[in-house]
């Protein structure tokens, strides 16, 4: 049989912790500290901060939040995105106690960097967040900054494919729901033969 992992994602506005719909609404969720003890002792296996202000705010990672995290008594390991801009970003979120990070406003923008970034800590500890939105049976890359899409370009994503462990594809359509990942999206990816975090409508058995 084979082990999928379950990886919780604990997503962050303004530091609290909210649920995401659709990056348009969102709902408070309670302590970071308590719902982070919570996922450890459920027995998951990865807690994803995702923090959605900070690159928006053109704001570095939230190290005080990841040492926060560290420093509580969980043995789960802790994947974090938000704010990572540079080489020296990264090596602080890694220092901080992450044990892997998340690009998405870099990889759209600055993609060139990913190559520093993933000498510098293996490529084994990098992800790349991709939210995606289907319309007439394509796909397209949503950028949750400027709200706009543009056809997703897998070419793009096979040149970085080497530096990088795995894709968090995000269905924008889907989050905050329970029950209606675009599951048919993971064909498209499946030929690039990166590892696939699917997140956004999950939550249930089926």
């Amino acid at each position: 049989m084979i082990k999928k992992r379950i990886s919780a994602a604990v997503v962050l506005k303004n530091n609290k912790v909210v649920q995401s719909f659709k990056y348009k609404q969102y709902l408070p969720q309670g302590s970071i500290n308590t719902i982070i003890q919570n996922l450890d002792r459920w027995g998951v296996d990865d807690i994803v901060v995702l923090d959605i202000d900070r690159s928006k705010n053109q704001l570095g990672p939230n190290l005080e939040t990841i040492r926060n995290i560290s420093a509580l008594p969980i043995s789960t390991p802790l994947t974090y995105g938000g704010g990572i801009r540079s080489v020296n970003d990264a090596l602080k979120v890694i220092d901080a106690g992450a044990e892997r990070i998340i690009l998405d406003n870099l990889y759209i923008n600055q993609p060139n960097k990913i190559k520093k970034i993933s000498a510098a800590i293996g490529s084994q500890a990098i992800i790349i967040s991709i939210p995606f939105k289907i319309s007439e049976g394509k796909i397209y890359h949503f950028n949750y900054l400027n709200k706009r899409s543009t056809k997703l370009d897998f070419k793009q994503i096979r040149k970085y494919g080497h530096l990088i462990s795995e894709l968090l594809i995000v269905d924008v359509n889907s989050q905050g729901s329970s029950g209606s990942y675009s599951s048919e999206v993971i064909e498209h990816f499946h030929s690039l033969n990166i590892g696939l975090i699917c997140y956004g409508g999950g939550g249930m058995f089926k």
